[in-house]
């Protein structure tokens, strides 16, 4: 049973969690894809507020 806090930083309670470095690189990956995943919609947002912006120019 997992005995850390649940404000344990990602990567130590993987290790804590599991009690092997393989739960560690679990955590890293799935916050790697994690970004990723975001990524693509903070460059939508981005792009709608920068045309918003733009139509507010040409107004």
């Amino acid at each position: 049973m997992c005995q850390d806090a649940w404000t344990t930083p990602v990567v130590i309670s993987g290790y804590l969690a599991t009690g092997h470095i393989s739960g560690a690189i679990t955590q890293i990956v799935c916050l790697a894809v994690d970004a990723l995943i975001y990524v693509g919609f903070f460059k939508k947002a981005d792009k709608k507020k920068i045309q918003e912006g733009l139509a507010m120019e040409n107004k």
